[in-house]
């Protein structure tokens, strides 16, 4: 995903299924990205960049392992 934003909050992707109760979902929060995944609203899992992305330039933000039963293992952003 590449972003070019001004904002320091707000909602980048979100994707979920209900009758699972599970989502994931990338947002900024204080000028940085964090991805946020449940798969069953038990376990809430969040990653977030030490990377500032509100500046107007544009920003890569990947991920480098995602697997339905695990959390996010790293997440990227330039």
């Amino acid at each position: 995903m590449v972003i070019r934003t001004y904002y320091v909050k707000g909602m980048l992707f979100y994707i979920g299924n209900p009758l699972a109760s599970a989502f994931l979902a990338v947002q900024l929060v204080d000028d940085q990205v964090s991805v946020i995944y449940s798969p069953d609203m038990q376990a809430v899992d969040a990653i977030n960049s030490s990377a500032h992305v509100s500046d107007g330039a544009w920003h890569t933000v990947s991920q480098s392992t995602f697997r339905i039963s695990q959390s996010i293992s790293k997440l990227l952003t330039g």
